[in-house]
């Protein structure tokens, strides 16, 4: 038996969902979710960022970890036993492009109802029931937080200023925020309180 670790994004903008059509060579043929192996040295949110970005051209930013689908499947004398790592995630538009390298041939953004009839897997489409509840929840609380903070507001945005930032936890004692791509944007924050609020900060999402 081999054992296999993929990770994948559920990416949502306007409420609806990124499902990308693949066809291999006539044996292979459905829509799915983006994801793909975890590659030496990244971390599982890494992996999910890079493979939403390789297989659609998605800049996705991780909302929160939705949990994971395992599923076994045979190749030539083994079996393979798969685990699949999912987040939600958030976009800054509709701008979507297949790998065409990977047999993807079609993407695009759907409604729920129609991204769920759509996929292929059932796994793939429990986990996206899953994430679509969570992703509702969090508009949810997006909207009760504006309502009692009304000189708050946080905006996912297409400009590239605030866009690809890392955060690097060492937990109880330091948060780093980086950009490598210009503008460089590069601190270290120790204020525990701020710290703390870092390490627990699910970003809202704001739908126009």
């Amino acid at each position: 038996m081999i054992e296999a670790v993929s990770c994948g994004g559920i990416v949502i903008y306007r409420g609806k969902i990124l499902t990308l059509y693949k066809s291999y060579r006539n044996k292979y043929e459905g829509w799915v979710l983006p994801k793909g192996t975890v590659e030496p040295g990244e971390t599982h949110e890494q992996t999910a960022v890079r493979e939403v970005y390789e297989e659609s051209g998605v800049h996705g930013t991780i909302i929160k970890y939705v949990g994971k689908s395992q599923y076994s499947f045979s190749i030539p004398e083994d079996t393979v036993e798969k685990e699949v790592h999912w987040y939600l995630m958030a976009s800054s538009g509709y701008y979507s492009r297949p790998q065409r390298e990977e047999y993807f041939v079609d993407s695009g953004y759907y409604k729920y109802h129609e991204a769920y009839h759509l996929l292929k897997f059932s796994n793939e489409r429990q986990i996206l029931e899953k994430a679509y509840q969570e992703y509702l929840e969090h508009i949810d609380q997006t909207e009760q937080f504006a309502a009692v903070h009304p000189r708050c507001r946080l905006e996912l945005t297409a400009d590239s200023t605030f866009r690809n930032l890392q955060i690097v936890m060492h937990e109880g004692l330091w948060a780093m925020v980086s950009k490598e791509k210009s503008p460089a944007i590069h601190f270290v924050i120790r204020h525990a309180k701020l710290r703390s609020a870092i390490e627990s900060f699910e970003p809202p999402l704001v739908e126009e």
